[in-house]
């Protein structure tokens, strides 16, 4: 962020010495950064759906690029900053869930995910439903790494990774142990 603030400011300082000069072409240049600066910072805008950062990150550029394939979502997550599973795992978890879904989603059109996340005695709870073609086939090892990924990473929390699929919703629910 202090970056991004120092080259906001930056450029800030660039458009009012475009529009203190007297000619018309250095107006236009000042408009025309002013637009740029604007469509930068609203396409980095990151949504607070929970007090976890990394989580916030994925779930927010995820819905952006579900949004623009015409996909609704529904996020009800409560995940807490200091919890015991890594950023790094979380990121997997929420990535994987998220490019699954739009995967799924790419075939029908119109659609809305969900995803719910709370802690419940001690355990990450993360539940997303989304759905899926009828002829689609899961268990293909060739349709990609994503729910063997979310398994690993369960495991290792003394979770698990439980899949269903039921009148065209798929479902994937992920435990992981998030108390020592």
């Amino acid at each position: 962020m202090r970056k991004y603030r120092h080259d906001t400011n930056n450029i800030i300082q660039s458009i009012y010495s475009l529009l203190e000069s007297p000619d018309k072409t250095s107006s236009e240049e000042a408009l025309k950064l002013t637009k740029t600066l604007e469509d930068e910072i609203n396409s980095v805008n990151i949504c607070r759906y929970c007090s976890h950062a990394i989580v916030n990150a994925v779930l927010s550029d995820k819905e952006k690029t579900l949004n623009k394939s015409g996909v609704d979502c529904k996020f009800n997550v409560n995940i807490p900053q200091d919890i015991s599973i890594s950023g790094f795992d979380l990121c997997r978890i929420f990535s994987n869930m998220l490019d699954n879904a739009l995967e799924a989603c790419k075939i029908l059109k119109g659609q809305s995910i969900s995803v719910d996340a709370s802690i419940i005695d001690g355990y990450l709870y993360v539940k997303m439903k989304n759905p899926v073609s009828q002829s689609a086939k899961y268990e293909d090892k060739d349709r990609g790494n994503g729910l063997e990924i979310m398994k690993q990473i369960t495991e290792k929390y003394n979770g698990e990774t439980i899949v269903t699929v039921e009148d065209g919703i798929f479902e994937t629910l992920v435990t992981m142990k998030c108390v020592d």
